[in-house]
């Protein structure tokens, strides 16, 4: 389901940046690395921090405890590459990502988790622009309505089938970072129902901490629509063709 792009050396429509960060999109995901590699990307990111922020050294016991703390945090973002950490990673410790009321950069667990998801958003919008430059290069038409929602309804149906099959299987599913927002937009676009009017209320005073009103909208499609994915697999239901919400057989 991933949209898969290469991008030509012609194209110069992304800034510095914004190269790195697809450069990054391009390399293998976390999870599909051997146990060692990510320990090691761990130890980056502690080590890392500990020369920027100027951190004495702890003892052996309170360093291994970071490394493992980090490790099992990687595993939530196991779609990421190790750029794209080691980015976001070197973004926090820069001050980018520090609120208005804050002024000083802090590392811990909780910390690292929260600049990965919003580097997420930067790497959205990245991904996002050079798709649409893509479009334009190829040339590709502009699907039709019927055909964009036949994919938004197929796409939310092979998510929950596969949530399923991880459930059934005891396996962990992680979504495709990028892109899920676009998708909640399609599903409301066509009248598909989705999450309740007092279910998005919730979601936006939940993320009020988010100063930036449309990275905030951006969070809340996101999350509307894993929610909304996740009760087709609770209740085992699809979507059928006409955009109505069915029982599975």
């Amino acid at each position: 389901m991933e949209l898969l792009i290469t991008r030509s050396v012609e194209n110069n429509y992304l800034t510095k940046r914004e190269d790195l960060i697809y450069q990054a999109y391009l390399k293998p995901a976390i999870k599909l690395l051997a146990e060692s590699q990510k320990v090691k990307i761990a130890m980056k990111v502690v080590a890392l921090a500990k020369a920027k922020l100027g951190l004495k050294d702890k003892n052996k016991g309170e360093d291994e405890m970071d490394i493992k703390l980090i490790l099992f945090d990687l595993e939530a973002f196991g779609n990421y590459s190790e750029d794209d950490i080691m980015i976001a990673v070197n973004n926090g410790l820069n001050g980018e990502y520090l609120n208005q009321s804050e002024s000083s950069v802090f590392f811990n667990s909780s910390i690292f988790v929260q600049w990965i998801k919003k580097y997420y958003y930067e790497k959205n919008e990245v991904l996002s622009k050079v798709a649409k430059e893509k479009q334009k290069e190829e040339k590709t038409p502009v699907p039709s309505d019927q055909e964009l929602k036949k994919q938004a309804i197929d796409t939310a149906n092979e998510y929950a089938k596969q949530i399923r099959f991880c459930e059934q299987n005891d396996k962990k599913f992680t979504f495709i970072a990028g892109g899920l927002s676009i998708l909640f937009d399609y599903l409301e676009q066509f009248k598909i129902p989705t999450i309740s009017r007092e279910e998005k209320i919730e979601l936006w005073d939940k993320y009020s901490n988010i100063q930036d009103v449309e990275e905030r909208k951006l969070h809340c499609k996101t999350q509307g629509y894993i929610k909304f994915i996740n009760s087709l697999a609770t209740f085992d239901c699809h979507i059928d063709q006409d955009g109505n919400i069915k029982p599975n057989e």
